[in-house]
């Protein structure tokens, strides 16, 4: 995908993978990089080093994921690429091996019928560290 004139959100973009991946995609052309993160202020600093949008964001809240998807639509007129990077790692196992259910479950908004985009996801589930 050319990258381009794009508006691309990172989610998880604050720190490693993500943070190269942010990096990268400013590097590229992207017209806006929406880097979210749970580390706020690690979101807001590479954003403005890259020229991007930084934004505090805790994937596990429905609230945060529809304000980032609702700002990207005003101000963008949607996400082009969504990078879904973020992730948890839980120390000792959640106690719900194969579970389905868990947080960040809820519904975004639905794109218009006139846009289009990808979506690029990191990883469908949690890690777990079990020590």
């Amino acid at each position: 995908m050319n990258i381009a004139d794009k508006a691309v959100e990172v989610t998880g973009g604050a720190n490693g993978i993500g943070r190269a991946l942010s990096k990268r995609f400013a590097a590229e052309g992207a017209r806006a990089v929406l880097v979210a993160d749970i580390d706020g202020a690690g979101a807001h600093a590479l954003a403005q080093e890259i020229g991007g949008v930084g934004f505090e964001t805790d994937v596990a809240r429905e609230a945060d994921l529809v304000r980032l998807v609702r700002h990207a639509e005003e101000k963008y007129d949607g996400i082009d690429l969504l990078c879904s990077n973020a992730g948890i790692i839980i120390k000792g196992g959640s106690g719900r091996r194969g579970s389905r259910e868990g947080p960040g479950r809820g519904k975004i908004p639905d794109p218009p019928a006139s846009r289009s985009g990808r979506i690029f996801s990191m990883s469908a589930g949690y890690a777990e560290c079990v020590a």
